[in-house]
């Protein structure tokens, strides 16, 4: 079901609601909106088509209330609504949540009811420290917190700035524990233009692990973080939390000079890049393809962005490896070829993915781009805008590629064996969260393999053998479309 989470404060209250209304008709309708924050007595919170739920910490009674149409959650306590969404809610002053924490910790940790969604108008300690608020959280809300470990966290603490962060899971791994998601969200205000007003999607009673796929890209649990100590410049000891692990050259699982490189899933090797398959490709064996055919095209050397400009031996290099292997896609196997890459100052090594898709399939590219684009924009990841050229030598295309400032997403596809490349391209904003996972999720649309979104999901496993065989395969196919053998 979709959700939207606003705070329309209590300022320019009417415009916040108009706002919020506007994008129910257009984006929705929405299952229920949430507002939060402190509320007008004056004012109607009836939203038109959607279930609209008020969570308040004005109000000096503790429960459930209703106001014509509306729920008003106060004090603290948890809702079942008639969708199956499980709401669990905290909104008291400090002190009242001090005098309160007994009674709180107990009735959270009595139920038996899994929490979709808590709502609590303070943040949590844990929470704090790791986004450097200018307010301190409640310990409380964190006990609560690894309690419940909802699907989602919502807060409209006393900062008055909007904070996010990446997914974040409650166990070592991912795949057997629950994920997280956080906001705080700022009362509207005209002037300082802060987002205030979120939107996603969710399952009642569902880990959010088994909606989203988003594995390969969470962040820190803030929760359980063990404080490091360092010294300030005064000598004394404070909590620090640890920094991460920088990857380099000998440990990047594309550099020959890491030991435990794959080596057994290389192709073809060139003076500056090299051809290996795909660990946990999207791909699987079809027709007279009788392996998975989802390839990697990497540079030798530990690079997060390449050069693109038109003299750039590496570039020109990666090129061709691309469009040989669109070759033997095509004329062995009668499929299309799409190539994805990021290009990013965040990147760790630089890599396209290259994968073939069946030529009655790629009509369905532009509609899974557009779908996907839509999906990422409800789940709070950055701002992506495709265009379209044709031909890798197209002036606008080579002006956009050509900025070595420029981060962005790339979609190169190949038709047939003699067409020329169509490409579509986003640029991205570095500072924002970025779904690195997109490409592998606009493909898995088009070729229908949903379960096969993540690398690592057990269904895209192989065996060293497997992936060694396979290499054997892919290398037999591809010999004579290989330059690296003229």
């Amino acid at each position: 079901m979709k959700i939207m989470v606003a705070n329309p404060g209590l300022e320019n209250t009417k415009e916040a609601l108009d706002k919020i209304q506007i994008a129910n008709e257009k984006n929705g309708p929405f299952e229920t909106v949430f507002l939060l924050g402190q509320n007008k007595e004056d004012t109607s919170y009836d939203l038109k088509d959607t279930n609209t739920i008020l969570v308040t910490n004005q109000l000096k009674n503790g429960g459930t209330t209703r106001k014509s149409s509306v729920i008003i959650l106060h004090g603290f306590g948890i809702m079942k609504l008639a969708s199956g969404l499980v709401v669990g809610y905290i909104t008291l002053s400090k002190n009242s949540l001090q005098q309160e924490k007994k009674s709180i910790l107990e009735y959270f940790k009595a139920s038996k009811e899994f929490i979709d969604v808590l709502v609590t108008n303070i943040g949590s300690k844990s929470v704090a420290s790791h986004l450097q608020y200018r307010v301190n959280g409640n310990s409380i809300i964190d006990e609560v917190m690894k309690h419940c470990k909802p699907q989602y966290h919502l807060t409209y603490d006393a900062d008055r700035s909007y904070h996010d962060m990446k997914p974040f899971c409650w166990g070592e791994t991912s795949s057997d524990s629950q994920i997280t998601r956080y906001y705080n969200l700022p009362s509207y205000s005209p002037i300082t233009k802060s987002k205030w007003i979120v939107a996603f999607s969710i399952e009642p009673g569902k880990d959010f692990n088994e909606i989203n796929d988003y594995k390969n890209e969470l962040g820190t649990n803030p929760y359980l973080l063990k404080p490091a100590l360092k010294r300030d410049r005064s000598g004394i000891e404070q909590n620090a939390h640890t920094k991460k692990t920088k990857i380099d050259s000998t440990t990047c699982h594309f550099c020959f000079s890491n030991p435990n490189v794959e080596d057994q899933m290389i192709v073809a090797i060139a003076k500056h890049s090299y051809l290996t398959l795909a660990k946990g490709p999207l791909t699987v064996p079809k027709g007279d393809m009788i392996f998975s055919g989802h390839a990697l095209i990497t540079p030798i050397n530990h690079v997060a962005k390449i050069d693109k400009s038109l003299d750039n031996e590496l570039s020109k290099e990666i090129e061709l490896f691309e469009s040989r292997v669109a070759k033997m896609n095509y004329k062995l196997f009668d499929c299309s070829t799409v190539v994805f890459e990021i290009q990013s100052d965040k990147a760790i090594h630089f890599h396209k993915q290259v994968i073939p898709v069946p030529k009655y399939l790629i009509t369905k590219f532009e509609r899974a781009l557009d779908r996907q684009v839509h999906i990422n924009s409800e789940r709070g990841n950055c701002k992506l805008e495709f265009e379209k050229f044709d031909g890798l030598d197209n002036e606008e295309y080579r002006k956009i590629v050509g900025r070595k400032d420029t981060n962005y997403l790339q979609f190169t596809i190949y038709e047939t064996d003699t067409s020329k490349a169509t490409i579509y391209i986003s640029s991205f904003d570095i500072t924002e969260r970025l779904d690195l996972q997109f490409g592998r999720r606009t493909l898995a649309f088009v070729l229908n393999l949903p379960k096969r979104v993540q690398w690592n999901s057990p269904i895209c496993q192989q065996s060293k053998e497997q992936e060694l065989k396979e290499a054997q395969l892919y290398q037999k196919s591809f010999k004579n479309f290989d330059f690296t053998l003229e």
